[in-house]
């Protein structure tokens, strides 16, 4: 046979020389994932240690009174799915009440404590205590939330209102903006007003998409999962926090001169 013949041969193996077996690996297609949510991890990681030290650092160098918890605030990708509209909101309402011991002077409540309204006569004459907002017009609802998912409505007369959550940590004998709620980073808030909404945590500043004349606000508190969700009319989702919470938040209400804030019991 030529060489030019020999050239030409093709061996053809036999199907026994064949591998058939094609099952994937499941476990090194995993390896991957999991390196990938590993760095992830750890990059979350460093930048709260980085984030804490700061501030730890900070407060080295202030005086005792400066010195405030460090809250750790992070993206919740992990946030439970709601059963969608109205009724599965109501899924979750609960039923508040404004707190007397907390209402400023100038905050007038009535309706079995469901109704709080700023007047425009001037501060009455209230009773001292450690709890009450002196200089800001503020209010807390008794209730406060540790664990579980709730819900509740707020109607408000017009639009200049804070309204939101809060530790009981909150300054509450300074004057000055950092006693309102969400004007610090024991509280979050939405604010209304003429031109739009703005949400507000740390008294850092979100100017939210939208018209900002909602008579009724919901807000849906998912404490394990870490969100604070609001409500438009008609159940129009506005916006959410995500934070990692670690004490009782109680519902906040800033309220504006002449404007009434209630608690919606239906």
């Amino acid at each position: 046979m030529t060489q030019e013949a020999e050239s030409t041969l093709v061996r053809v193996p036999s199907f026994k020389e064949i591998p058939v077996d094609m099952t994937p690996n499941l476990q090194e297609r995993l390896n991957g994932i999991t390196e990938v949510l590993s760095r992830v991890s750890k990059l979350v990681t460093e930048d709260l240690e980085k984030a804490v030290s700061a501030v730890v650092g900070q407060d080295k160098q202030g005086s005792p009174q400066d010195k405030r918890p460090v809250l750790a605030v992070v993206p919740s990708p992990a946030a439970r799915c709601h059963p969608g509209g109205k009724e599965g909101l109501n899924a979750y309402r609960c039923s508040l009440t404004f707190d007397p011991r907390t209402a400023n002077g100038h905050l007038l409540l009535s309706q079995e404590n469901r109704r709080a309204e700023h007047l425009t006569s001037g501060p009455r004459q209230v009773l001292a205590n450690e709890a009450r907002f002196d200089h800001t017009w503020q209010v807390l609802c008794f209730q406060g939330f540790s664990s579980g998912q709730h819900y509740w409505e707020l109607e408000v007369s017009k639009p200049w209102a804070y309204l939101g959550v809060t530790y009981e940590d909150i300054p509450r004998k300074e004057k000055g903006k950092r006693c309102m709620v969400g004007m610090n980073e024991l509280s979050w808030s939405l604010q209304l007003d003429e031109q739009q909404l703005s949400a507000w945590h740390g008294g850092h500043r979100e100017i939210l998409p939208g018209h900002p004349r909602h008579k009724r606000l919901g807000l849906l508190l998912d404490y394990e999962a870490g969100t604070l969700t609001y409500y438009g009319d008609g159940a129009t989702r506005l916006h959410a926090f995500h934070c990692a919470f670690t004490q009782t938040l109680f519902p906040a209400c800033w309220i504006g001169e002449g404007v009434c804030v209630t608690l919606c019991s239906t």
